[in-house]
């Protein structure tokens, strides 16, 4: 794993799912809602009624930081307002120093 990664993605997978814990315990990412928004930590980013091929509550897409990143994230966010899709699209923000 490079130092000073990101990893986003539709992971099919809710944050209190076995599978997203074993993604985060293997690899060491870090879930950038944790670190910025506990509040929404469990959010839906799936657009109620969009979909019939998945039945999953929560959050499924993700936005992941190596632990180099880790204290530089500053904020996450869901977008409510977009459209064009059965996801609602996610963000972070990262205070990143400036040399």
């Amino acid at each position: 794993m490079p130092a000073g990664a990101l990893v986003c993605g539709d992971f099919n997978a809710p944050p209190d799912s076995a599978e997203f814990r074993q993604l985060l315990d293997a690899t060491g990412l870090v879930d950038c809602w944790t670190l910025a928004d506990t509040e929404n930590r469990e959010s839906s980013t799936l657009r109620k009624g969009s979909s019939r091929d998945i039945d999953i509550a929560g959050k499924i897409d993700h936005i992941l930081v190596t632990p180099e990143l880790a204290d530089y994230v500053d904020a996450a966010a869901i977008d409510e307002q977009a459209d064009g899709s059965d996801h609602k699209p996610v963000s972070a923000v990262l205070e990143l120093p400036s040399e």
